[in-house]
């Protein structure tokens, strides 16, 4: 009897051991996973994040030299598709924030002009175009110039369209012409 007893206590033991070190593998286990979880959670997100930036319309506006040195307002503006999709339907309007010129007493404040041209219908990735920011205002060449260009598109996978605004004003250099110069659309 005493041996079976013994035996008892044996086996209840090695279970009580056996559960024991079962119950910190298990602990590690959902340690691990929940470190897995998280790290694949991460990635997901930042593939998420990668993916939407890469399908996101990128379009980019620069001023060129003006046609006329002492005229700002004959500068070609060149605007580039800088996504990895088609934009379509694109147009232009302008913006005079303010211009005045010393030379015509003129001066100009709020004033929008839109573009005359028809739509352009398609600019593919990579692809630029030349626009005219037409302000007629200025029969001669403005002193200062505070402007912003509006481009209107519709995106390859949208069915309405977006528009994004540019920010330029002019700057005389020291051989008295002038350049545009970016700024941010709130200043």
């Amino acid at each position: 009897m005493k041996k079976i007893n013994m035996n008892k206590k044996k086996s209840k033991k090695s279970k009580k051991k056996y559960l024991k070190k079962q119950n910190k593998e298990l602990n590690k286990n959902s340690i691990f996973s929940k470190i897995c979880k998280v790290v694949s959670a991460l990635i997901v997100g930042l593939g998420l994040i990668i993916t939407l930036y890469n399908f996101s319309t990128r379009i980019d506006v620069s001023p060129g030299n003006p046609l006329k040195p002492l005229d700002p307002f004959s500068t070609p503006f060149t605007v580039k598709n800088e996504s990895l999709f088609d934009i379509y339907n694109v147009l232009f309007s302008y913006e005079i924030r303010h211009a005045y010129s010393t030379k015509s007493h003129s001066q100009a404040t709020n004033v929008g002009v839109s573009h005359k041209t028809p739509p352009i219908k398609v600019i593919k990735p990579g692809e630029s175009t030349t626009v005219f920011p037409s302000l007629p205002i200025f029969k001669t060449a403005s002193t200062y110039a505070d402007i912003e260009i509006v481009v209107f598109y519709r995106p390859k996978w949208l069915f309405w369209k977006k528009h994004k605004g540019f920010h330029f004003v002019t700057v005389k250099k020291a051989d008295d012409t002038f350049c545009w110069i970016p700024k941010a659309l709130s200043e």
